[in-house]
């Protein structure tokens, strides 16, 4: 592996969801985790990459830009910044180290004389970065409009996903992620199949356990998300949380299926 492209973030005093190339990309907040470094090379295109964030969200997906009921809030963000980088590291460096080296960044704090400011607010910034890891399948799928009968689509795409994973059958899951698996392994110069390899083990080994299964499907707390300009569609909740969850395990935990679709050759696929 060549190189590391790593978003890196922090948040004081507010919360916000940060985005790579109108992708989501983490929630930060002063209460959930503040700092976030992890490896993008999955999300990064050719040419020009954008990073971006809002700035004390509405409280659900579909209202993190508009806020809450469609209304923006005016209020004074004491002592509230952020920041956002896009950087390179290359193999066994540390996050923060000596051999970063940024590629972009943005940077936001409140007004310093305490005057009110309208959120949630969007900051962001962009730039050409050359030729980086090629073409990605769902720079050309198509833009999704997310009618009453997509989004039926979309529910029993998860609901058909759901009962071959609780079933403790991963091939399924693995043959809809193809796209994701496989671009995963090109991002970081991985063996062919050892992306859907693991999958299969980690499932077949868990669903072993007395605890195994799936969640149910709610079509009520769906809070299906256009991004990437409207070409990928992200299946969380009103919650932001993936749709797709296990059972809690012996140990309280509870694993997710993070999954972002496209429409590559008119049916869906797990692409991110």
């Amino acid at each position: 592996m060549g190189i590391y492209y790593v978003f890196e973030c922090a948040v004081d005093n507010c919360t916000a969801e940060f985005y790579l190339n109108d992708i989501p990309v983490v929630m930060r907040s002063q209460d959930g985790g503040r700092l976030f470094g992890g490896q993008v090379n999955e999300l990064v295109v050719d040419g020009i990459n954008e990073i971006g964030a809002v700035i004390n969200p509405g409280p659900e997906p579909g209202l993190a830009i508009s806020g809450r009921e469609g209304k923006r809030d005016r209020f004074a963000a004491e002592d509230a910044k952020l920041f956002a980088a896009l950087s390179t590291y290359p193999p066994g460096a540390v996050v923060g180290g000596p051999d970063r080296k940024e590629l972009m960044r943005i940077e936001w704090k409140a007004d310093a004389d305490g005057w009110p400011e309208v959120f949630p607010k969007v900051v962001s910034v962009a730039e050409d970065l050359g030729s980086l890891l090629g073409e990605w399948a769902w720079e050309g799928a198509p833009r999704i409009v997310l009618d009453e009968e997509t989004v039926k689509e979309i529910e029993e795409y998860l609901t058909a996903l759901q009962k071959a994973l609780a079933e403790g059958d991963p091939e399924p899951f693995i043959e809809a992620g193809a796209i994701r698996l496989q671009e995963v392994e090109k991002a970081f110069d991985l063996k062919a199949g050892s992306k859907a390899e693991h999958v299969r083990k980690v499932t077949l080994r868990d669903a072993a356990e007395p605890w195994w299964g799936l969640q149910s499907l709610d079509s009520g707390q769906f809070d299906l998300r256009l991004c990437a300009g409207g070409r990928l569609v992200e299946c969380v909740g009103r919650d932001f949380q993936p749709l797709l969850k296990e059972n809690q395990d012996d140990d309280g935990g509870v694993g997710s299926y993070d999954m972002i679709l496209a429409k590559i050759n008119d049916h869906w696929q797990i692409v991110r």
